[in-house]
């Protein structure tokens, strides 16, 4: 894979990563798996520079 297919790939998890963290943060017992995610997308942003 070379740099844009990796950065494109990273781009389109992160988006998919926000999707999902958006519908679970409304539900309070799945709290340890939002914190995950949210750490999951913020390392991904930091390797984007977003």
């Amino acid at each position: 894979m070379n740099n844009r297919e990796e950065r494109v790939y990273k781009e389109t998890r992160l988006r998919n990563l926000e999707r999902k963290f958006s519908k679970m943060i409304n539900h309070t017992d799945l709290v340890d798996e939002c914190n995950d995610l949210k750490y999951e997308i913020d390392n991904l942003k930091k390797e984007l520079n977003c």
